[in-house]
């Protein structure tokens, strides 16, 4: 399954000095491991275990995640906007393997 990601920060235009939001909705249906589907097998695990914010190569945050986290989580990283602007990245990690990085960049005003 290939998580949809959605980046989004406020403001759009930030100045350099401002602090940035950064917010990462996905899209993942966070399957707990203890339900059943209509023939009674148990509908395996499939959770996102962690996530990760890197902002110019710099990790600027992270998060280990547990069963309790609920569907189409959101992830959220506040960060000091630079000259030339901010390029931003966050990894989602999941079991069976699966890791995805959204990226985006922000456009910084001198």
């Amino acid at each position: 399954m290939t998580p949809n990601v959605l980046l989004t920060w406020l403001p759009k235009s930030p100045r350099v000095g401002d602090v940035v939001e950064v917010r990462a909705l996905i899209g993942h249906a966070m399957e707990s491991g203890f339900r059943s589907d209509d023939q009674g097998k148990n509908l395996p695990r499939n959770l996102i275990t962690g996530v990760s914010c890197h902002v110019g190569g710099a990790l600027v945050g992270r998060s280990t995640w547990y069963p309790s986290v609920s569907a189409n989580p959101l992830f959220t990283a506040h960060v000091k906007a630079v000259a030339g602007g901010l390029d931003v990245a966050v990894q989602w990690t999941g079991d069976h393997g699966f890791s995805h990085v959204a990226r985006a960049r922000i456009d910084v005003v001198v």
